[in-house]
């Protein structure tokens, strides 16, 4: 599927989710998403999506620090962006118009608290825990269910 909506806003759907791995490099990355809630929708033993992007263009984490004396950091090396597990917050949009998806880092051993993290891709795919592919309104159908439950 190519994409036609702004990646940040497709993967800020997973609200209160956590990207908590990855594999590949950035010609064909997939982050592993645990998002329960979303995906028992589909089937109730599943827990989680994955999330493949064909030729990030940019993707990048910019920290919050724990110490406030403490300067943010960008990391930009995949193994560094992954390292700690990101719980998906929601969108910002800073002044110039670039959007990230704010992030919590809940391990101590880090010396940062979260992030904004930015991503640019040409190609966004999502797929269910048995890799069945999703489309992003089927996405969007899921998480309107969910959330219109309570």
């Amino acid at each position: 599927m190519t994409f036609e909506r702004d990646i940040c806003d497709i993967i800020s759907i997973f609200h209160d989710g956590t990207i908590s791995a990855y594999s590949g490099d950035k010609d064909h990355l997939t982050m592993t998403v645990d998002c329960q809630y979303l995906a028992e929708q589909i089937d109730s033993r599943f827990d989680k999506f994955f999330i493949q992007l064909t030729k990030v263009e940019e993707l990048d984490l910019t920290t919050w620090p724990r110490n406030k004396s403490d300067l943010a950091r960008t990391l930009t090396e995949l193994d560094h962006v992954f390292k700690a597990d990101l719980e998906i917050l929601n969108v910002n949009q800073n002044e110039k118009g670039v959007k990230a998806i704010s992030c919590l880092q809940l391990d101590p051993d880090f010396d940062y608290s979260g992030g904004d993290l930015r991503i640019i891709a040409e190609e966004i795919r999502i797929f269910d825990q048995s890799k069945n592919e999703i489309s992003v309104d089927q996405l969007l159908g899921l998480a309107k269910k969910y959330w219109e439950s309570f």
